[in-house]
Protein backbone atom coordinates (compact mmCIF):
# COMPACT_ATOMS: atom_id res chain seq x y z
CA UNK A 1 0.00 0.00 0.00
CA UNK A 2 1.24 3.57 -0.96
CA UNK A 3 2.75 6.06 2.05
CA UNK A 4 -0.34 8.69 2.49
CA UNK A 5 1.33 11.89 0.58
CA UNK A 6 1.56 9.51 -2.96
CA UNK A 7 -1.65 8.32 -1.90
CA UNK A 8 -2.96 11.55 -1.58
CA UNK A 9 -1.40 12.67 -4.91
CA UNK A 10 -2.63 9.72 -7.04
CA UNK A 11 -6.26 10.26 -5.45
CA UNK A 12 -5.62 14.51 -6.61
CA UNK A 13 -4.74 13.11 -10.25
CA UNK A 14 -7.76 10.96 -10.40
CA UNK A 15 -10.00 13.62 -9.65
CA UNK A 16 -8.23 15.82 -12.30
CA UNK A 17 -8.74 13.07 -14.93
CA UNK A 18 -12.44 12.83 -13.84
CA UNK A 19 -12.71 16.44 -14.79
CA UNK A 20 -10.78 16.95 -17.67
CA UNK A 21 -10.23 13.76 -18.90
CA UNK A 22 -9.79 13.16 -22.73
CA UNK A 23 -13.14 11.84 -23.15
CA UNK A 24 -14.71 15.19 -22.06
CA UNK A 25 -14.50 18.33 -24.24
CA UNK A 26 -13.74 21.73 -22.59
CA UNK A 27 -16.67 23.13 -20.12
CA UNK A 28 -18.24 20.05 -20.90
CA UNK A 29 -20.76 20.97 -17.79
CA UNK A 30 -21.81 23.96 -20.30
CA UNK A 31 -23.26 22.33 -22.70
CA UNK A 32 -27.21 21.09 -23.24
CA UNK A 33 -27.15 17.87 -24.12
CA UNK A 34 -31.12 17.60 -24.65
CA UNK A 35 -32.64 18.04 -27.92
CA UNK A 36 -35.63 19.86 -26.70
CA UNK A 37 -33.67 22.53 -24.13
CA UNK A 38 -36.15 24.26 -21.56
CA UNK A 39 -34.93 27.80 -22.77
CA UNK A 40 -38.00 29.51 -24.06
CA UNK A 41 -39.57 33.50 -23.36
CA UNK A 42 -41.45 33.48 -20.59
CA UNK A 43 -43.83 36.75 -19.83
CA UNK A 44 -43.28 38.48 -16.80
CA UNK A 45 -46.64 39.31 -16.21
CA UNK A 46 -49.29 37.18 -17.75
CA UNK A 47 -51.46 39.51 -19.24
CA UNK A 48 -48.49 40.61 -21.58
CA UNK A 49 -47.59 37.11 -22.93
CA UNK A 50 -47.77 37.03 -26.36
CA UNK A 51 -47.26 40.90 -27.09
CA UNK A 52 -44.01 42.25 -27.45
CA UNK A 53 -43.38 43.81 -24.01
CA UNK A 54 -44.26 39.90 -22.82
CA UNK A 55 -40.88 38.69 -23.27
CA UNK A 56 -39.11 39.70 -19.74
CA UNK A 57 -35.49 40.38 -20.46
CA UNK A 58 -35.24 40.12 -24.27
CA UNK A 59 -34.23 42.92 -27.06
CA UNK A 60 -37.46 42.80 -28.19
CA UNK A 61 -39.30 43.77 -24.91
CA UNK A 62 -36.41 46.64 -24.45
CA UNK A 63 -37.11 47.96 -27.77
CA UNK A 64 -40.78 47.73 -27.25
CA UNK A 65 -40.71 49.88 -23.74
CA UNK A 66 -37.59 52.35 -25.56
CA UNK A 67 -40.28 53.23 -28.30
CA UNK A 68 -43.43 53.45 -25.76
CA UNK A 69 -40.95 55.68 -24.02
CA UNK A 70 -39.97 57.41 -26.95
CA UNK A 71 -43.63 58.20 -27.79
CA UNK A 72 -44.50 59.62 -24.62
CA UNK A 73 -41.57 61.66 -24.45
CA UNK A 74 -42.62 63.10 -27.88
CA UNK A 75 -46.44 63.71 -26.93
CA UNK A 76 -45.08 65.99 -23.62
CA UNK A 77 -42.85 67.75 -25.92
CA UNK A 78 -45.64 68.76 -27.91
CA UNK A 79 -47.84 69.72 -25.18
CA UNK A 80 -44.80 71.89 -24.18
CA UNK A 81 -44.33 73.60 -27.16
CA UNK A 82 -48.53 74.01 -27.52
CA UNK A 83 -47.81 76.07 -23.83
CA UNK A 84 -50.72 73.19 -22.26
CA UNK A 85 -48.05 72.36 -18.95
Amino acid sequence: SPDPPSRNSVNAQKLKDERHGPQKVHNYWRVENRTRPNFYPVAAISAQAGQAIGDSGSFGAMRAYSDGFKKRRDEILTDIARGEC
